[in-house]
């Protein structure tokens, strides 16, 4: 990881990382926000940035939401050593020691007992169950399978993997993305993170495993998935769109399309991220009956502890 500089420096996040970024990050499971991919494509503001300590991977991330930035790190070496350089080095910038998005594998060697993690629930990534989600077998996934029987009753489409780096595909992307947030009545600023990040994740396409799922009816998009194949027998869906308002059952549709494009490419769990504590997203993801979580955590320090560190 030569690249990438040693704590305190810090380097901006850049294409050329990729590779180094992840072959570090295949040696844990894949939690979604250290994702190059994800990481890469949500940094529309180009602020990100890397560093390594203790042998872990640092970011500086901005939040999602609020748009303020914060640190974490992957990795469990040291982990009491790198908890406090970190939050000391948070602590002189001015803002409250707090560290965010901590994956589980970076706490479990914490030992300090004035360090405090709980659990961040609203960052746990879902992972779900391709062979479930192929079926939707069973009691709990039946309002899954009756949406995906009256679609296939009610409507002719047909399911095409397509080539994230053609232009034309890109533009229907696009378009699709556009007619969802006038569907959703979002402004334009509701939708120009997202939007950003959608149009990002297209610079990667060439030098990244995804497997896009669309669905066209008439020739239209009218539903697509974005995934990534990860490696370990998981795949990532980075973004998905459909068009509701004209048809009925259509995301639990591309949802058992997608699952069956993967599983030919070996994968046996989709991680379907994070909630953000978003009430209806939250609803969305765990309808689909998630099979395990990658938790998170937020860490700070005792109150009597904020002058030692």
């Amino acid at each position: 990881m030569a690249m990438i500089p040693e704590f305190p420096r810090f380097k901006k996040l850049e294409i050329t990382d990729k590779p180094i970024i992840e072959n570090f990050t295949k040696q844990y499971p894949p939690y979604s926000d250290y994702n190059f991919t994800s990481l890469w494509s949500w940094n529309t503001k180009d602020e990100a940035q890397v560093s390594i300590l203790n042998g872990s991977l640092v970011i500086k991330f901005t939040d999602y939401i609020t748009g303020e930035p914060f640190y974490s790190f992957l990795g469990s070496n040291e982990t009491d050593n790198t908890v406090r350089r970190l939050l000391r080095w948070v602590k002189n910038t001015g803002a409250t020691p707090i560290l965010k998005l901590l994956p589980e594998y970076s706490i479990h060697n914490i030992n300090s007992r004035d360090i405090i993690t709980s659990e961040d629930s609203n960052n746990f990534d879902y992972i779900l169950s391709v062979p479930d989600l192929m079926t939707y077998k069973g009691n709990k996934l039946g309002a899954k399978r009756n949406f995906v029987n009256r679609f296939k009753k009610k409507y002719r489409s047909t399911t095409h993997i397509l080539n994230l780096s053609d232009e034309i595909v890109q533009e229907k992307i696009k378009d699709l993305f556009l007619l969802w947030a006038k569907h959703k009545s979002f402004s334009h600023e509701d939708i120009e993170n997202e939007f950003a990040a959608l149009s990002r994740v297209f610079t990667v396409a060439q030098c990244s495993q995804f497997i896009t799922v669309g669905i066209l009816s008439n020739e239209n998009l009218i539903g697509f998935s974005i995934n990534e194949i990860v490696g370990n027998g998981y795949a990532i869906l980075h973004f998905e769109k459909a068009d509701t308002v004209s048809y009925v059952g259509i995301y639990p549709y591309v949802m058992q399309e997608t699952a069956k494009a993967i599983f030919s490419q070996e994968c046996e769990f989709l991680n379907y991220e994070q909630d953000l504590g978003i009430p209806g997203l939250k609803k969305c993801k765990e309808s689909y009956q998630p099979c395990a979580y990658l938790k998170k955590y937020i860490l700070t320090v005792q109150d009597s502890a904020f002058s030692s560190i």
